[in-house]
């Protein structure tokens, strides 16, 4: 595995524990897709654009605790994860998540330095 590949792997768990321990901040939460009720050990962080869009992929608009079943087995429920992703944080931040989803981002290991300083940053203020 290539240094790079490394730190995406190892910024993933970070942003995944960020994600999880917010939206679980009084010990449970609710799914964003299904509203079923989740504990910070019985959710993944699910991603309404999916990963492999390097833009998106750490952007804390774009991630949110689901269930399982939601996450993996629904492929992230997406038509309600809309649905509750604009109560949530509003239609003009979901149309620019939309509309960022079609930049070409490339980024390099310096980028993923700051990404990663910027994830702790914000588990910190948690």
């Amino acid at each position: 595995m290539t240094a790079f590949k490394s730190k995406i792997k190892y910024l993933d768990k970070l942003f995944s524990k960020y994600v999880r321990k917010r939206d679980t901040a009084n010990g449970f939460g609710f799914c964003i897709s299904c509203g079923c009720r989740i504990t910070y050990d019985t959710c993944d962080c699910g991603h309404y654009i999916p990963g492999r869009h390097l833009g998106l992929r750490f952007d804390p608009d774009n991630a949110h605790a689901q269930c399982g079943m939601c996450n993996t087995v629904l492929s992230g429920n997406l038509k309600s994860y809309r649905i509750n992703l604009i109560k949530k944080i509003g239609i003009i931040r979901v149309e620019d998540i939309e509309a960022r989803r079609h930049k070409n981002v490339k980024l390099t290991e310096f980028d993923l330095d700051e990404i990663g300083e910027r994830i702790k940053r914000m588990l910190e203020e948690l």
